[in-house]
């Protein structure tokens, strides 16, 4: 199964036409001994989800995968563990999931998105994703020649140039190439996408005065844009110009902008950011920085009937907001 999701959701891909192919060992022992693919990031989990710590991870042109779980073997059973007969282990002991961060090329040449293997040579068995024409999508489960197991995405849903998170799970159970279970060996396995973009924007930005700053407020984007947000990049319009007021990185959805001049007016807006960029900035918001205001001066009375008359000077300083009223 294959499908694309709009972002922040995944499906299953429809695979069309699965096939098996003769081949000689078992897919049942499949470790893991090199990597290779145009994928960016690649991470690999026990199980059937992407949760916990990945059991190895590949980065850019690696060519290894380097199991946090074995480190200095750069291998793993994909199969994990080894099956063997009585083990006394369910389907589930044997589940992975892989997640790749993918770039489509939309090439001619059938690139090559992600291959784990097990040997250097000759009918060593692995596990791919390649792109196909049209922008289909092609599984293969087995060994180099002749693999076990074989689909194509039914339909064009991959896009030249878009980015995209692709998740392959296998649940475990035992697979093969007889032509009657093959639809059982097939439903082992499960694909889907989803297409990365930048955030939605962020919405309801509240500002707050206070002496000499002012402290900003948000609510997150309703779609990350299927990648988590790793920062909110706050913009300050002052002196006729926009600029990025440092603040570190943070995911916080709130912020004090410091630095400002009281009785000075400032408009503020928020991107939202992840690894694919920042988003469309927020509405704005504007707010003048102020405090209490400077203690009044010449101070005089004079007295009346049952009464005394009051009288002062202003404060030379109304700290940044118009004075109204007098206690």
């Amino acid at each position: 199964m294959l499908a694309v999701a709009s972002p922040a959701a995944a499906d299953d891909i429809d695979m069309s036409s699965p096939q098996a192919h003769k081949g000689g060992g078992t897919t049942q022992d499949f470790a893991i001994d090199g990597y290779d693919g145009g994928a960016t990031t690649v991470s690999v989990y026990e199980g059937t989800s992407a949760s916990g710590t990945p059991y190895c991870t590949v980065n850019g042109s690696g060519t290894s995968c380097n199991s946090l779980f074995d480190p200095g073997t750069e291998t793993f059973p994909l199969d994990r563990p080894t099956r063997t007969d009585g083990d006394g282990l369910t389907d589930a002991d044997y589940a992975w999931t892989i997640v790749a961060t993918y770039t489509w090329t939309g090439g001619s040449s059938q690139p090559l998105i992600l291959d784990f293997r097990e040997g250097t040579g000759g009918l060593d068995e692995r596990f791919t994703l390649t792109e196909q024409s049209n922008g289909r999508l092609r599984f293969q489960y087995g060994e180099t020649l002749n693999f076990y197991l074989m689909g194509t995405s039914a339909r064009d849903l991959f896009t030249a140039g878009q980015q995209y998170e692709i998740t392959a799970t296998y649940d475990g159970g035992t697979t093969g190439n007889d032509t009657e279970n093959l639809a059982v060996y097939h439903s082992r396995f499960s694909i889907s996408a989803v297409p990365l973009t930048v955030p939605t924007v962020p919405a309801g930005l509240s500002a707050t005065a206070g002496d000499g700053q002012v402290e900003l407020s948000w609510t997150a984007p309703t779609d990350n844009g299927g990648s988590a947000i790793t920062d909110y990049v706050v913009e300050v319009y002052g002196d006729g110009s926009w600029s990025t007021f440092s603040d570190g990185t943070s995911t916080t959805t709130s912020a004090t902008v410091t630095g400002l001049t009281n009785g000075t007016e400032y408009t503020f807006r928020v991107s939202a950011r992840n690894n694919l960029g920042d988003s469309s900035p927020s509405d704005s918001v504007a707010e003048t920085p102020a405090t209490t205001p400077g203690a009044p001066t010449e101070l005089s009375a004079t007295s009346g009937d049952g009464q005394v008359g009051l009288s002062w000077t202003a404060p030379a300083d109304n700290g940044g907001k118009t004075i109204t009223g007098y206690t």
